[in-house]
């Protein structure tokens, strides 16, 4: 009997120490209660949306084309040039093609020649005169300075996200992971086909009739039908063509 009390009180002891142990090890001084750090560190109360914006931003792709240190004419690499220039300016919906000229080089003739060249060539790649404006440059007086071919473009802007400065698997004050909404806001931000979406709303087009809308609305809570009814004069045949 005194036997059996001795395995068991032992066996006990060993549970204890390997209990005690076990404790230690979860224990770190990284994890120890900081009452100071606790009430001491400000809380960035706010959103994942405010954290992160998505905003907009005006960005002026330009080209500059020698003026009159230039040839006579366009060579074929100022053309490619300026044709890329005219391909990427269609894609974008409102924006206004500028060829500026230098001030100091209004009346000269190789200059107004060359820039009348690439307003043909712009006018060939499919840009509307309507888009398109010619102006003279006052602020520079250079007679050498060159043609510059610009438009502005509204790009989107996102936060680039892996904030990784803080502990992420343990925090005092119970607030959200620095990273957290930042990938939210950042696919959402890339996947906006036109920023001016996020200035204004597009306007309603014609297919959006609220008449036609109501009538639609106006039906479905009757329970009859919402198409358009077939008359039955109208009639339809297929062609065999064997």
């Amino acid at each position: 009997m005194n036997h059996r009390h001795r395995i068991v009180h032992h066996g006990l002891r060993a549970g204890l120490v390997v209990t005690a142990l076990l404790i230690a090890g979860c224990t770190t001084p990284d994890y120890q209660w900081n009452k100071d750090s606790l009430f001491n560190t400000p809380l960035d109360t706010r959103g994942y949306r405010e954290k992160f914006p998505i905003g907009v931003k005006n960005v002026t792709t330009t080209l500059a084309v020698p003026g009159k240190n230039g040839q006579e004419r366009l060579t074929p690499s100022e053309m490619r040039q300026v044709s890329d220039v005219a391909a990427a300016f269609l894609m974008e919906k409102q924006s206004l093609l500028i060829v500026a000229i230098p001030g100091g080089a209004a009346s000269d003739a190789r200059v107004l020649g060359r820039a009348k060249q690439i307003g043909d060539l712009v006018k060939r790649r499919g840009v509307p005169a309507s888009r398109m404006m010619l102006r003279v440059a006052r602020e520079d007086s250079s007679a050498n300075g060159p043609i510059v071919i610009s438009y502005d473009t509204l790009v989107v802007t996102v936060s680039e996200c892996g904030i990784w400065d803080q502990e992420s698997s343990h925090d005092e004050t119970n607030s959200s992971n620095p990273n957290f909404g930042c990938s939210i806001q950042r696919n959402i931000g890339l996947m906006i086909d036109d920023p001016r979406d996020l200035i204004a709303p597009r306007k309603t087009t014609a297919t959006h009739d609220a008449t036609r809308s109501s009538v639609v609305l106006k039906a479905y809570r009757a329970g009859e039908p919402t198409g358009a009814i077939r008359d039955t004069i109208e009639s339809s045949s297929t062609i065999d063509a064997q």
